[in-house]
């Protein structure tokens, strides 16, 4: 995966007080820095998706073409709206 965005001169600041414990844990683990660690699980989570859109378009163009614009929702819920 080229992630060309990601450099060493970018630097940002995450306000979350759940993300510093999970990216010292990782690189704990790894035996990395924090940065690198962190770099790597974004670059691992990009990958991940960019492979489940390219599945998904691949399995899409195997759908008929009534299953590929049917309204899931009227199959899924019923009038009121809940889960059938």
């Amino acid at each position: 995966m080229d992630v060309a965005w990601w450099n060493s001169l970018m630097s940002f600041n995450i306000k979350n007080d759940e993300a510093p414990s999970p990216a010292r844990q990782r690189a704990s683990a790894a035996g990395e820095s924090i940065p690198h660690a962190v770099t790597v699980a974004v670059s691992e989570r990009l990958y991940r998706a960019a492979r489940i859109l390219e599945i998904a378009r691949d399995a899409a163009e195997r759908w008929v073409e009534s299953h590929r614009t049917i309204d899931h929702r009227e199959l899924l819920y019923g009038e009121a709206g809940l889960p059938r």
